[in-house]
């Protein structure tokens, strides 16, 4: 049999076939592209770097409050913004394109999940002294909204037509390429979107008439971070990762046809240090929403379990003694996070047609349950360090997942016997 040849859509720029990101380089941001009911972009003018961009969030402190509401960060511009629903991107491999990228189609339905996924660098310093590049990679899920309200003038909100927002872009010092992929994308959605049958369609009038809740209920968390992308910084110096992550990389790009999402769900007896596999393996979860996954990715392996919290990871930095090469490390903080503290990439590929792959991410979770609990059939809990014999000439992905998280337990656990 040849070997399976991964071939993205048309509208996505890479591919990662084996790679994981510790969370001490990561973030993860939501990112929106919000239309008024003239069909025209809104763009946000930062007022210390005076850049004009699309919408983005700042780093949570917590995943699952920026999930529960992806475009609530935009009620600080005084606007009312909702999720728009819009057809999802598909692809056509019909025989005729057998040997071409598949075409971009479109879903017959709407949805208000993320319409593309993409990679991009967070910087949380704009200053570029010091020099080092204090830098995380960022996965970015792009949203369609709709601007409900219109307050009075704001010279920090702008809108534009596409063609106009796009230029307004690509004139930046550093042009943002994923801005602009996800704009363009967006336009061909919303074109589609607008040719569906009324009564399979939701309009923007529709949601005009669903009251939300006042302007000003979404408060940022005082452990907010903001951040810069790298289209945003003077001179932006590319971050150095840490051991635990094995590339950072800029400007990829995925529409919701090409990237598949599920869960790693380590599901943890802290009593007894048992790990429940299924299939001799770590648990996988997946769902049609990725937004609504990530806030519940424990699925339902077990019907009593829940999050455990892990030590918050940080990142330093260090000169090489006697040199100028630069050194970035993990850290642990007193804080502790449920937030997913590993994401890992590779493909998944279609059952019938391994042509068909599609850029998946995994994002890693810890769980917890007791002695209590009934295991389902298909699992079974077994030791850690079993667990970590099994894994490791069995699946990569799950090993390197659940060796991180045993020294996140023990280091956890170390704090709290101090």
């Amino acid at each position: 049999m040849s070997r399976p040849h991964y071939t993205a859509g048309s509208e996505s720029s890479y591919h990662l076939s084996h790679a994981g990101y510790c969370a001490s380089d990561l973030v993860i941001q939501t990112a929106g592209i919000v239309i008024n009911d003239q069909d025209k972009v809104m763009l946000l003018e930062d007022p210390l770097t005076n850049r004009i961009a699309l919408p983005r969030s700042f780093v949570p402190h917590s995943l699952d409050a920026l999930l529960s509401s992806p475009l609530g960060f935009l009620d600080e511009t005084g606007y009312t913004v909702d999720l728009l629903p819009i057809c999802m991107p598909a692809r056509d491999y019909s025989p005729s394109r057998r040997d071409a990228r598949p075409a971009l189609t479109f879903t017959d339905h709407t949805a208000t999940t993320p319409f593309a996924i993409a990679l991009d660098l967070a910087y949380f310093a704009f200053s570029d002294l010091p020099l080092i590049p204090d830098g995380r990679q960022s996965i970015v899920l792009w949203y369609a909204g709709f601007v409900r309200d219109h307050p009075e003038h704001s010279e920090r909100v702008h809108f534009l037509s596409f063609d106009d927002a796009v230029d307004v872009i690509d004139r930046q010092r550093l042009c943002d390429t994923i801005g602009i992929r996800a704009l363009r994308l967006f336009e061909k959605l919303w074109a589609a979107t607008k040719r569906l049958p009324p009564e399979v369609r939701t309009t923007p009038e529709d949601l005009v008439s669903k009251r939300r809740a006042p302007v000003g209920q979404f408060r940022r968390h005082p452990k907010d971070i903001t951040c810069y992308p790298e289209a945003a910084m003077e001179n932006p110096v590319f971050p150095v990762a840490t051991r635990n992550t094995t590339q950072i990389i800029s400007n990829a790009f995925w529409a919701a046809s090409d990237f598949y999402v599920q869960t790693g769900a380590i599901l943890f007896n802290r009593q007894r240090r048992l790990v429940l596999l299924r299939q001799d393996t770590i648990p996988r979860c997946d769902g049609n929403d990725a937004g609504a996954l990530l806030r519940s990715p424990l699925g339902t392996i077990l019907p009593q379990c829940a999050l455990l919290a892990l030590p918050r990871l940080t990142k330093s930095y260090r000169y090489v003694d006697g040199s100028d090469t630069l050194v970035a490390e993990t850290g642990v903080t007193y804080d502790k996070t449920t937030d997913p503290f590993l994401v890992t990439f590779n493909t998944r590929w279609a059952v019938k047609a391994k042509a068909q792959g599609r850029q998946l991410l995994t994002f890693w979770f810890a769980g917890s349950f007791d002695g209590s609990t009934k295991i389902p059939e298909g699992c079974k809990a077994v030791p850690l360090r079993q667990a970590l014999s099994t894994l490791q000439n069995v699946d990569s992905y799950a090993f390197a997942a659940l060796s991180l998280f045993s020294e996140l337990w023990d280091i956890a656990k170390n704090d709290k016997d101090s």
